[in-house]
């Protein structure tokens, strides 16, 4: 309960958290318990998470993002992913990547022509991210026990997810 705290909906399908006061600085509005935080150390631990660490120099940079990839397959796509305490959040997820079609990664070269022209630094961009999702998603099919059962779609969907949702700090 948040009596201070209002979640609520708001245009175009977001949610929000809307204060019901005026906060002093530095005066604390919510906390979230840690273990309802989805963090890379919960891929990193889980068994295709210990796999990937023996590949790293195989990997592209974006290292801590891809054990989250690893974490989002197994249970947002596994079968048994209802065993996990992140399930409500996993539920608000966009369903696939149809759903996620303002990232430019998601386009093919026609739709990308159409919304940017003959911009050819945004179509570098798109194909350089490409090619690095492309080559760790074989990195993972080929060293990592029991990854080839994701498709490249999937693998996708779960990326996005996470560079379009999360941050890191030490």
């Amino acid at each position: 309960k948040f009596d201070d705290l209002l979640v609520t909906s708001l245009p175009l399908g977001y949610r929000g958290v809307q204060a019901l006061k005026n906060f002093k600085v530095g005066e604390t509005a919510i906390t979230i318990p840690f273990d309802l935080v989805i963090t890379s150390r919960m891929g990193k631990e889980r068994p295709m998470g210990q796999a990937m660490t023996k590949i790293l120099d195989k990997m592209s940079k974006h290292v801590l993002g891809n054990y989250l990839v690893l974490y989002l397959l197994e249970f947002a796509i596994e079968k048994h992913a209802d065993y996990t305490i992140h399930r409500p959040y996993l539920n608000l997820l966009p369903d696939g990547l149809d759903s996620m079609s303002s990232l430019p990664v998601t386009w093919n070269s026609t739709q990308a022509e159409e919304l940017l022209g003959e911009t050819t630094f945004v179509h570098t961009v798109q194909q350089k991210q490409k090619m690095i999702f492309s080559g760790d998603y074989e990195a993972f099919k080929e060293n990592i026990p029991g990854f080839s059962q994701f498709t490249y779609e999937q693998y996708l969907w779960a990326r996005l997810i996470v560079l379009s949702r999360s941050f890191e700090w030490e």
